[in-house]
Formats: C-alpha cells, sequence, structure tokens
C-alpha cells in the first residue's frame, strides 16, 4: 500500500500517482493538513489505478492536473469506488448554460413570448449560474419538478412540462441526450380552448379607450389576427393601401409569412397610421417594446370593467386573434381564407376552435343570397 507524505518543512500532504501511460509516478496534492484524510485519498487513487484494464482516462486526468485529488475523491465516494460511475460523472455534462443556447436556437421558428416562456419554464429546474448536470435529468426528476408545482394551474403545468419536453428534444439532436427523458413523464391533460372574444362594436370601444397609437394597434390586432411582436415590426411599405391588405412577416414558423387583409372596421385606424409616414418608417415607431403595448391593454381592460363592462375582463391583447377568428367564422369566410389569415400550416385546429360559431345551413342560405344580390346589382350598374 503507498503511504501519503508531506515534503520537509510543508504542511499539506501529498500524493501518489501512477503514470499509466509511461509507468512513471507524478505527485500532486491533496490540500489538506490531515493525514487520515490525505492517506484515503491515496488508497482511492490506488484502488483505481490497480484495476484492469487500467483506467488511463480517468487516472490520466489527475496526472494532467485536469482533475485536482480532492475532486477524484469526492468523485471516488459518492460513487462507492464504481468505475463506470465514476466514469460518467467525468464525461458528464453541465446543462446550465446549453438552456441559453436553447432559447437563442428558437429564435425565427417560435413566437417571441413563447420562446421567453420556454426560457422561464426551463430555468426553473435548471437555474442559470448553477451547474446541473445531464446525468441528473432524468424522467424522475422531471416528475418530481413538475409534481411540485402545486401552486401553478394544471394549465401552467402542462405548459412547462411541454416548454421541458422541447429543451430535452432540443438536447437529444444535439447529440447531448441519448435517450428521451420525457417518455412516460405524465402531464396535465390539455385544456379545452379558451376563446374570448369581443363583438365589433366592443372591439372599436377598448381600442378607443387607449391612447394612440396602443389605440391604432388594437384595431389592427382585432381587425387582422396578428400578433403584437407582427404588427410592431411592420412598416408603410407593407401596407397595400388600394386593397387595404398588409404583408405581414411570421414569428412563430416560415410558413406564416402572410397577405392579411384589414376588417373595413379597422382600416380607418390604419389610415391613421399611415399618414404622414415615408415608405420605410414604422407604423409603431413611438412603442419601443411589446411590453409597452400590453401594458396600455391592461390599463384600459381594468377601466372598462371599472365602468362596468364586464364583457372585457379577462380579455388578454392575444385574443384579438379570437376576435377576428369568430367574426370571420360567423361571416362564412372560407376556411382556406381563413388558415391563410391566421398563418396556420392547417384548417384542423380553425375547425376544432372556432367551428361552433360556423353559421347554419340557414344562415348560409340567407348570407349567400344576400351576396349573388348584391353581386346582381353591381353587374347591373356596369
Amino acid at each position: 500500500m503507498t503511504a501519503a507524505f508531506r515534503r520537509r518543512g510543508r504542511s499539506i500532504w501529498s500524493v501518489k500517482v501512477p503514470d499509466l501511460a509511461t509507468g512513471g509516478w507524478e505527485d500532486r496534492t491533496t490540500t489538506t493538513r490531515d493525514r487520515l484524510t490525505a492517506q484515503k485519498m491515496q488508497d482511492a487513487v490506488e484502488a483505481i489505478a490497480t484495476l484492469h484494464p487500467a483506467p488511463v482516462d480517468v487516472i490520466g486526468r489527475l496526472v494532467d492536473r485536469t482533475l485536482s485529488v480532492p475532486a477524484f475523491y469526492a468523485l471516488y465516494t459518492e460513487c462507492g469506488g464504481d468505475l463506470r460511475a465514476i466514469r460518467a460523472r467525468l464525461n458528464d455534462v453541465d446543462l446550465a448554460p446549453l438552456v441559453d443556447t436553447f432559447h437563442a436556437s428558437l429564435r425565427g421558428k417560435v413566437a417571441d413570448d413563447t420562446r421567453d416562456h420556454y426560457l422561464h419554464a426551463v430555468r426553473t429546474l435548471i437555474p442559470e449560474g448553477k451547474p446541473f448536470l445531464r446525468s441528473a435529468l432524468t424522467r424522475a426528476a422531471i416528475q418530481t419538478w413538475l409534481d411540485g408545482l402545486t401552486a401553478s394551474s394544471p394549465g401552467t403545468v402542462r405548459k412547462y412540462g411541454v416548454a421541458m419536453r422541447r429543451f430535452a428534444d432540443w438536447l437529444e439532436r444535439s447529440n447531448v441526450l441519448d435517450e428521451d427523458v420525457m417518455r412516460r413523464v405524465e402531464l396535465p391533460p390539455p385544456a379545452p380552448p379558451r376563446i374570448h372574444f369581443l363583438e365589433t362594436n366592443e372591439a372599436m370601444q377598448l381600442a378607443e379607450a387607449q391612447a394612440s397609437p396602443f389605440r391604432e394597434l388594437s384595431a389592427l390586432l382585432a381587425g387582422t389576427s396578428i400578433d403584437v411582436s407582427t404588427a410592431l415590426q411592420l412598416r408603410a411599405r407593407d401596407v397595400e393601401a388600394a386593397r387595404k391588405r398588409i404583408r405581414a412577416a411570421g414569428t412563430k414558423a416560415h410558413n406564416r409569412d402572410r397577405v392579411v387583409r384589414v376588417a373595413d372596421w379597422a382600416w380607418p385606424y390604419v389610415e391613421r397610421l399611415l399618414k404622414g409616414r415615408l415608405p420605410d418608417a414604422k407604423l409603431f415607431d413611438t412603442i419601443a417594446h411589446r411590453w409597452e403595448a400590453g401594458d396600455a391593454h391592461r390599463t384600459a381592460i381594468e377601466a372598462l370593467v371599472e365602468k362596468g363592462f364586464e364583457v372585457f375582463r379577462g380579455y388578454w391583447m392575444r385574443d384579438a386573434r379570437h376576435t377576428w377568428a369568430v367574426r370571420a367564422m360567423r361571416a362564412g369566410v372560407p376556411l382556406e381564407v381563413m388558415r391563410k389569415q391566421m398563418g396556420h400550416a392547417n384548417g384542423t385546429l380553425i375547425l376544432t376552435t372556432y367551428g361552433r360559431f360556423a353559421p347554419s345551413a340557414d344562415e348560409q342560405d340567407h348570407w349567400e343570397s344576400v351576396a349573388t344580390a348584391a353581386d346582381e346589382k353591381r353587374r347591373a350598374t356596369k
């Protein structure tokens, strides 16, 4: 058995580490003044070094100083001297810095607020600046984390689980994980679609309850179905005034770049935005961040509810999308037109969410007769 040693005049103990590649020996400090602790470290080094086949990869880290003796001894103790477990820990990956990389990778692929939600959700399990090893991201750990979110609603817990699934999928695609750690993780069932919409006069009332340019923004969202992040990037050149249309860049996926038509009731608000603006000028150049729009929206909602208009209670800014969709579905707008306007890849979600607002057969017959009469009148005046 090799003994730990202390050089003459020194208080710190050292150990002998065999260089398994050359057959020589290296002296390495234990950083401890306690002889018994130092001897335990020496015994641990010897126990691993004498295994067959020789664990050059592990002992080599002590030789080349990429692993200190105290750190090695801590690993040895935690792993119960199991070489496979020690190797797994040495080859582990700190996931904490990768969360920001994951967040950045989503830019342009999902909406900014969704991207930020994913970051926030994952960070509740893997905090910034604190090591979180790959080996700790297990199904059991994830399930325990989700089950511990007792202060959150089932819908919120599910959203956190979805965020973690996206992160885990990204880790697997990046070859950081070699298994699906979310498999068999139980999430609360999805909540039924929440649809809070306003009638046209109510959407106008909400817009008028806000100061410019938030007034115009509120009308534009409800009159087109685009989201606030897209709206804030619009420039005057994106507006096709002759046809009351806007070229809207997508924020969730590349196929969401689209041309949307502005509802007739909302068009006067867009005209105000265009007045005096050069083609390259932003329509909302005085709104620095989307949170400003959110604050203005909440203030207007609170004021309207305080005045007794209960229909506005709980109406979020993103509900403007529902306002447009319900109005379109009631009017019998073709599903393909709605799909393109809203930027969906297919019409299934539209039917699932808004199908109950579709007009009845009698209503469809009525509006078709109105449209036919209007067409005949238009042709007669030509």
